[in-house]
């Protein structure tokens, strides 16, 4: 279940989501960009467009594991193509 709230920090809106990754409950912290004074209605619908972005992310998938040398050689391929 995906849920979230707005935070103030350091005078600017934050939106935070809460969601569970294997066993943990672990929490994303984005910037809106908006100072606090009189933004409100844009930080609650910052959060809900984040809520909808992050609603059809899979958070239980666990990043891959890559050796250096393999991501080295598919990052010259990208190179020489450009």
């Amino acid at each position: 279940m995906l849920t979230g709230n707005l935070q103030i920090k350091k005078d600017t809106y934050y939106a935070v989501i809460n969601f569970k990754q294997g066993k943990k409950y672990k929490q994303k912290w984005i910037s809106t960009k908006l100072k606090t004074k009189g933004n409100k209605r844009k930080a609650v619908e910052f959060l809900n467009d984040a809520l909808s972005k992050y609603s059809s992310y899979d958070f239980s998938k666990k990043t891959e594991s890559i050796k250096f040398t393999d991501y080295a050689e598919k990052w010259l391929d990208n190179k020489k193509a450009k």
